[in-house]
């Protein structure tokens, strides 16, 4: 598989005199091409599209290489920061706890109910484990806070929305939490976060403004802001991923460069891969509602780097937990916080919550007209 990963890379050396050498020095396997991005950046931000199987096991497997390389830190967008200590605690623990790993996801977002996030959770106990109890720990940092959608009104929703929000802007938020448990101690860390918050460099660079004030890309995702702090030090990778089209095109999804980045990696063969988004691949157009913000929108304005672990239709939804709401009444302790009641209405019954829960992972419904 190395060879064909070889002959991807290798086809675009002669054509990218302006990118650096090392981008294509040798093809690597996702794992080994984040490892290797550490080495001159401290934050790389980690962008999917939630709830696919393949990438959270694949978060999973990284632990101890991250730890082997100096990087002790993974920053997760599903978590409270209300309940770090209770994390901290569950990941140095005696016995591992899973009911505590329930029940610090639940305080977060009601409806994150994936096992696959759950186990990070675990891997990372099991990781630190194995260490002696001089050894620093392995951490994962909770990038949010917990939204009080039990405040939201109906009737009143822009007041209503400062009581949901109550500690901030979200990303503002987060970069903070950044700044005060990773830069400020100069540590790395890897931050998996939903694609739009991994943004650094998107709608964030003036040679190229905004063309429509309506535009849903603002600069001042998570990624803008840590990019704010530290120039290239920050790195942006996204995970094989389908990008949402736009109301002239009927809101019809496309794979990244309008398909043409997956039709050169499956002419080629290409198995898993990890790769700059420079040179040829970085100058791919791509016109789905991420160039509604900006003319002329290459992939290298998107991202920095990409993640391939198999085609979009092979991938798998996340398993949904239904212990995870055992012991809860859904009247009392679920439906009064499911999230965003403003887009969509909350169900009435456990049952049909589940339900759109499986919905929202659904790869057939996601990428089934691809």
């Amino acid at each position: 598989m190395r060879i064909y990963l070889y002959l991807f890379l290798s086809v675009f050396l002669f054509s990218c005199t302006n990118a650096k050498k090392e981008n294509f020095s040798a093809p690597l396997l996702p794992k080994d091409y984040i490892i290797k991005k550490f080495q001159n950046h401290d934050i790389i931000l980690l962008g999917e599209e939630h709830g696919v199987k393949e990438n959270i096991e694949f978060i999973q497997s990284i632990i101890p290489s991250l730890y082997k390389n100096g990087i002790y830190y993974l920053g997760m967008e599903f978590g409270a920061y209300e309940m770090q200590e209770e994390l901290d605690e569950l990941l140095v623990a005696d016995e591992y706890d899973p009911q505590k790993t329930k029940d610090i996801f639940f305080y977060y977002n009601v409806g994150w109910a994936f096992l696959e996030y759950h186990e990070i959770y675990h891997k990372v106990w099991e990781f630190n484990q194995t260490l002696s109890s001089q050894q620093k720990k392995f951490r994962i940092i909770n990038l949010s806070y917990k939204f009080h959608w039990d405040k939201f009104d109906m009737e009143h929703q822009k007041e209503s929305l400062d009581e949901v929000f109550n500690l901030g802007e979200i990303d503002s938020f987060r970069s903070e939490i950044v700044q005060k448990e990773i830069i400020d101690k100069k540590e790395k860390a890897l931050l998996l976060v939903g694609t739009p918050h991994a943004f650094s460099k998107f709608t964030h660079d003036v040679q190229k403004p905004i063309k429509d004030p309506n535009c849903p890309f603002v600069d001042i995702y998570l990624g803008n802001r840590l990019y704010d702090m530290l120039g290239d030090k920050v790195f942006t990778i996204l995970f094989h991923q389908a990008f949402y089209g736009y109301k002239d095109n009927g809101y019809k999804s496309s794979t990244p460069a309008d398909g043409k980045l997956v039709e050169m990696i499956q002419k080629r063969h290409i198995g898993k891969i990890g790769f700059d988004v420079s040179g040829v691949i970085g100058n791919l157009p791509d016109h789905s509602s991420l160039g509604f913000c900006q003319e002329n929108v290459k992939l290298r304005d998107i991202c920095d780097g990409y993640i391939y672990l198999k085609p979009l239709k092979e991938l798998s939804a996340c398993t949904i937990d239904a212990s995870f709401y055992s012991g809860r009444d859904y009247k009392t302790e679920v439906y009064p916080f499911i999230p965003d009641p403003n887009w969509n209405t909350p169900p009435e019954t456990l049952k049909e919550y589940l339900q759109n829960i499986h919905d929202y992972v659904s790869i057939e419904k996601r990428y089934g007209g691809l």
